[in-house]
């Protein structure tokens, strides 16, 4: 059966001219040929092929044999007529030449030895491929396995550094970033008129956080060369209540690919405009909008967080710009070692307020101190009440959101869209904390 002519794809004409080549004979050729493209191939079909394809014949491109040249003295013997000699045969019928060598062994077939020899060749050339191939994929494996150790590592603890002049204090700046709820909208006509927000809003608010990051860092008193920008989760609203599925813009899976492109131009962007900056620490904890169960698990709060996706994205997003570390929390709380102060960050969903008198900081308070029995921690900084609240050792984080449907249906006091800045100065610990109005 002839080909049909899509069988003779550019790749299969690169392969007939490849084995025609090897070969001196044609018909070898067509049965090796038949062989490596998995269908039969005639004399007409190839000729017709190369035609097509405008190249020279197939038995153009076969290898050429060195002719048999006889040596000079042969050349110059056979100019000359010689009379044949003739040798009679002996008592028993037998010639001396006869008798003197025997009858030449054959020579193998030419046809098999090739045939033998292609197939060795295309043997080492698919064991060649393999490996190449196998070794591509290992490098791929060891840079991802390179990316999950370093996130793995504990936090590097951000030292001081030297000073050419007394006239700046060393400091590092910390920014809590939580509660954006980028996926949710609030309608004006819900909350009386107090708030209106969508993506557009939150699109511009993360901007702003930026330049404002950048506006708070260039104060002359301070010389920062390293800075914390803290990720505390409830970026994403998700679908934690059934309303949520009827009333948010984004789905789950939207909001995690606009937070990837948000938050990416967000550290770049801080990176450009703060060129002093020689590291950049990015403790990461998810919140509990993010979790991808009905109820919030415990031991495997982190897997089931979409949360997760978005911040194990963007540390391979950064992982070629050695001034970015991402620490992703492999539970509820991420610690930080700054200057020698202890600080651990954490969304704060644990912690219960039911509304007391003696305010939020009773039940925080109560609760780290079982959490971190025998411990020191110099500062603790969460989200997630919405409302910015500054104990001193205790920072609570404001919101990217504000007043919300939700704020109003608990009676939580109205609160613009700020989120949380300070400095930690090398000698004196926390300092300068203030909101970045948003």
């Amino acid at each position: 059966m002839t080909p049909g002519p899509s069988r003779w794809t550019p790749e299969n004409i690169r392969k007939a001219q490849a084995i025609l080549e090897t070969c001196d004979r044609m018909d070898v050729a067509l049965e090796l040929i038949s062989q490596e493209l998995r269908f039969p191939v005639t004399r007409q079909a190839i000729d017709s092929a190369f035609r097509d394809a405008g190249l020279p014949t197939p038995f153009q491109h076969l290898r050429r044999r060195p002719s048999a040249i006889p040596p000079i003295e042969q050349r110059d013997t056979e100019r000359m007529p010689v009379a044949p000699a003739v040798e009679l045969p002996d008592d028993s019928g037998t010639t001396a030449a006869s008798a003197a060598s025997p009858a030449p062994a054959p020579e193998p077939s030419p046809s098999a030895t090739e045939l033998q020899a292609h197939r060795l060749r295309l043997r080492v050339s698919d064991l060649e491929a393999r490996n190449k191939r196998l070794l591509e994929e290992l490098a791929a494996k060891e840079d991802e396995l390179s990316a999950f150790k370093i996130l793995d590592r504990p936090p590097r603890p951000i030292e001081s550094w030297s000073m050419p002049s007394d006239k700046q204090r060393k400091a590092v700046p910390v920014l809590l970033c939580s509660d954006w709820h980028v996926g949710e909208e609030v309608d004006p006509a819900k909350v009386n008129g107090l708030n209106e927000y969508n993506t557009e809003i939150a699109a511009r608010c993360i901007d702003r956080l930026a330049e404002g990051f950048a506006w708070m860092l260039h104060d002359p008193r301070f010389d920062c060369r390293a800075a914390v920008i803290a990720l505390l989760g409830d970026l994403m609203t998700g679908y934690l209540h059934p309303e949520l599925v009827e009333s948010n813009t984004l789905s789950p899976q939207e909001e995690q690919l606009f937070l990837v492109d948000k938050l990416e131009a967000f550290l770049r962007k801080i990176l450009a405009t703060c060129p002093t900056l020689e590291r950049v620490i990015v403790p990461c904890c998810s919140g509990n909008h993010g979790r991808a169960t009905d109820k919030q698990r415990v031991s495997t709060r982190e897997q089931n967080s979409h949360e997760q996706v978005v911040y194990q994205t963007l540390a391979r997003l950064f992982r070629d710009e050695p001034r970015v570390e991402f620490h992703i929390a492999a539970g509820e709380w991420v610690e930080l070692d700054v200057f020698g102060f202890t600080m651990a960050f954490t969304h704060g969903d644990s912690f219960r307020y039911g509304g007391g008198v003696g305010g939020i900081s009773i039940p925080i308070r109560r609760g780290i101190a079982r959490q971190f029995q025998g411990r020191k921690i110099h500062q603790f900084c969460m989200g997630h009440f919405h409302t910015r609240q500054d104990y001193g050792d205790i920072q609570i984080n404001g919101s990217m959101i504000g007043y919300s449907c939700y704020s109003m249906h608990v009676h939580a006091p109205y609160e613009d869209r700020q989120q949380s800045f300070f400095l930690v100065d090398s000698e004196r610990g926390k300092c300068i904390s203030a909101p970045i109005w948003l």
